[in-house]
């Protein structure tokens, strides 16, 4: 999610470059405060949840199964020039 945009999926190749990325990343142990961006995160993860909530049993007798993936979130961001 970029600031100010909608989540969105990233696509395999993006999933590789970011996880390279961050294998090799510094980690803060003080994050810097950004309201929005909490509200952002907060608000697409309720989003998830719903998405991937329990199928009904309507849905389950049309055949509509659970799909277990690998989910992760990382607030990754620039260091300031002042670090």
């Amino acid at each position: 999610m970029e600031p100010g945009g909608a989540p969105r999926p990233l696509e395999a190749a993006e999933r590789a470059d970011i996880l390279r990325t961050l294998w090799r990343a510094d980690i803060l142990t003080h994050m810097p405060k950004d309201a929005a961006a909490v509200r952002a995160v907060r608000d697409a993860h309720a989003q998830l949840c719903n998405e991937l909530r329990r199928p009904t049993a309507d849905e389950q007798a049309q055949g509509m199964r659970h799909g277990l993936f690998p989910l992760s979130l990382a607030i990754v961001a620039k260091p300031s020039s002042a670090e």
